[in-house]
This record gives C-alpha cells, structure tokens and sequence, in this order.
C-alpha cells in the first residue's frame, strides 16, 4: 500500500493545492509555491540572472518554470502560441492572481522595446556575470537582461576583448571555442578534397568496351 507523505508545511491564508499536469512529481499553489508529491515537503525554486523561478525535477531530468507550472494547474493549458506574462512585471510573483496568457506577437512588441533600451556601460563586473551564466541561461537573455551591446558582447565572446577579467568557465568557452574550429576547418578540408576529387573524376572519362562480344 501506497504511503501518503507527511505534510511538513503550513497553508497560507485561501491557499489550494493542485496536481500538476505538466510533471507528475510536483504539486502547485495558487500563491505560488510548489511540492513534491513524492515527499511532501515544499521545493525552494532556484532563480538565475534573468530573475525567473525554475524548479528542478530530477526524476524527468528537466527544469520547469514555476510560473508555467502554476497557470497550467489553475487558468488551464497554455495556447502554444501565447507566453505566461506578470501582471506586476515581477517574474518572482508567482502568485495565480499575477499571471496570465499573451499572444506571442504582443510578447514579441515588449522585447523589441526592452531591446531598445539604452545600453550600460559595459564594467568587469558585468563581464564576470556573462562568463558566470554563459553555459546556463541564452546568450539573448544575458545580453538583454545585463543591457549589453550586440557588438560588444560578441567581442567579449569571440574576440577576447576584457581578457583580464578571470573566471574559470571564460577558460572552457574558449576551449570549446577553439575545438569547434578545428572541427569545422577539417570539415571544410574534407568537403574540398572531395568536390576536388569528384572533379578530377569527371575529366577522367572510362573507355567503354566497343568489341563484339558475340564473335
């Protein structure tokens, strides 16, 4: 027989608690926290640079965002072409009451607008948090959410610009960097050897046999 776990946990005042649709291992609130069904006890959400709530589910080796999970299990699913948007432009307030669905297209409107935001200017401080979130979150992202300049942003990536500023996943990038390189440089080499020898092939014509096999 199945045992139910233990609550460890406290209600908040008009707080309900749903099964989640979208993992079978959480539980939501309509004040915006979450569970485990598989031991009761309530999920701290982790937060990155961009700020949203994300909670990790080892059993499905996934990541979901707690705004998702919470107005999938109370407004219903989402549209495939609608975004989960704040009311308060809060993206910790999970709360139900705080969310609700956008037509992609509005949501394409408000980044174009934060995409023309002005840009800072750009401090060692800054380019320690690229490397920090540089294999974690888009690269979009970190530049929209840190107001980075495209060009800029691309220098420190590809070009070394701020190479004084240490970190050590700057080292694997770079690494990374430079062995994909090498691999679409061998690649490229191979494709030329072959369009050179498929070349040489068709000026080599075959003599065809024009004897009479019948005598």
């Amino acid at each position: 027989m199945k045992k139910t776990p233990k609550r460890t946990y406290r209600n908040l005042p008009n707080e309900e608690w749903r099964e989640s649709a979208i993992s079978k291992y959480l539980e939501v609130s309509n004040m915006g926290r979450v569970k485990s069904l598989l031991t009761g006890k309530l999920r701290k959400p982790s937060s990155g640079l961009d700020g949203y709530l994300r909670v990790r589910v080892i059993q499905e080796s996934r990541t979901y965002l707690l705004s998702n999970l919470v107005a999938d299990a109370f407004i219903g699913p989402r549209p495939w072409d609608h975004y989960v948007r704040y009311k308060d432009g809060d993206v910790t307030n999970c709360k139900v009451g705080n969310l609700y669905y956008q037509h992609r297209n509005e949501a394409a409107k408000r980044a174009s607008k934060l995409e023309e935001a002005e840009p800072i200017r750009v401090t060692d401080e800054t380019v320690y948090k690229i490397w920090e979130y540089i294999f974690t979150l888009r690269k979009s992202d970190i530049r929209r959410t840190l107001r980075v300049h495209k060009a800029m942003f691309n220098a420190i990536l590809y070009y070394g610009a701020f190479h004084h500023v240490d970190h050590p996943n700057r080292d694997r990038w770079y690494a990374e960097l430079r062995l994909k390189r090498k691999k679409d440089a061998a690649k490229d080499y191979k494709i030329k050897e072959l369009l050179e020898l498929q070349g040489s092939n068709d000026l080599v014509q075959p003599e065809r046999d024009t004897s009479d096999r019948r005598s």
